[in-house]
């Protein structure tokens, strides 16, 4: 293989952000670390499930926009006009669901694959993120 091709596969690698012999590739240099959307990003390629824990105490808005599977058991459910809100269980941490399908019971074991949205409240001069899921797939267990 010619440098060029290489090279040419080092540019493929970094756009589409694959982990390359325990290094990853970002922006066309080779680093020693895994920033944490990439590990999710290769989990959901690889369909191991994200924690919630590790969504909900991501510091900044870094996952925002990333998709993920997450796994859990489906706890309280809120039924609006045009869509659903569903609330994912796991252990002591939740994340609330928002699809287009309806179906999900409470009690449900499910996978759900989607994007990471974030929301921007503010409440007495106090502002909090609040993080929810915008389903693309729901996979049953």
């Amino acid at each position: 293989m010619t440098v060029m091709k290489r090279l040419s596969n080092l540019s493929l690698w970094a756009r589409t952000g694959v982990l390359l012999g325990g290094l990853t590739v970002v922006g066309g240099l080779l680093v020693a670390y895994r920033p944490l959307a990439l590990d999710i990003r290769l989990q959901t390629i690889v369909r191991q499930p994200t924690p919630i824990q590790r969504i909900q105490q991501h510091q900044g808005m870094r996952l925002t926009g990333t998709t993920v599977l997450v796994e859990g058991e489906v706890g309280d459910r809120a039924p609006f006009i045009d869509f659903e809100l569903y609330e994912l269980r796991q252990d002591t941490d939740s994340l609330w669901v928002m699809t287009r399908e309806p179906g999900a019971e409470t009690g449900d074991r499910l996978r759900v694959r989607g994007r990471i949205q974030a929301e921007t409240i503010e409440h007495n001069g106090t502002t909090t993120i609040d993080y929810y899921l915008l389903e693309h797939r729901r996979y049953e267990e």
